[in-house]
């Protein structure tokens, strides 16, 4: 497995775009998402050390998940930047450590570029995040629903 910057394959904006979509749909936290929404928010993802950045995961040459570092991913928590955001694996390879790899390559992005700390929010991968080294910074209640706000300090 390799991981890349989405500027180098600007190609599979459509794509990413698309399983994006299929997971999150319009959400409570984005309601105005379609896909075309996602894919011009992607095109913003096209740069080398400039926020945002997107990066693909790659099995031989195949694209099988992305992570998103943003300046902000919560629209309540705005003061808080910046976030690791749409971590995603197509299911069939999920179990594999690629998402985690993805988490990883993200915080390794984030300090390079000099960053003392990064967050990110989920409703249900706590334990995931956990395991990597998060830790809970808090509960928030958004549209009615709950999402835990985890911090990752560079230190």
């Amino acid at each position: 497995m390799i991981i890349e910057p989405l500027e180098k394959h600007a190609d599979l904006i459509p794509f990413i775009a698309n399983w994006h979509f299929q997971q999150w749909g319009p959400s409570t936290i984005e309601p105005q998402q379609t896909v075309e929404w996602r894919i011009a928010d992607l095109k913003e993802h096209l740069n080398k050390t400039t926020l945002p950045l997107t990066f693909v995961a790659f099995s031989g040459s195949v694209p099988v998940g992305s992570a998103s570092l943003t300046l902000y991913d919560l629209p309540i928590r705005q003061n808080l930047s910046p976030w690791l955001s749409t971590v995603f694996v197509l299911s069939e390879h999920r179990k594999q450590g690629i998402g985690s790899a993805l988490v990883k390559h993200v915080v390794e992005k984030a300090r390079a570029l000099n960053f003392p700390r990064l967050y990110l929010f989920t409703p249900d991968q706590l334990n995931l995040y956990s395991r990597l080294g998060w830790k809970i910074f808090e509960e928030v209640v958004f549209h009615g629903h709950e999402y835990t706000v985890m911090k990752f300090d560079m230190g």
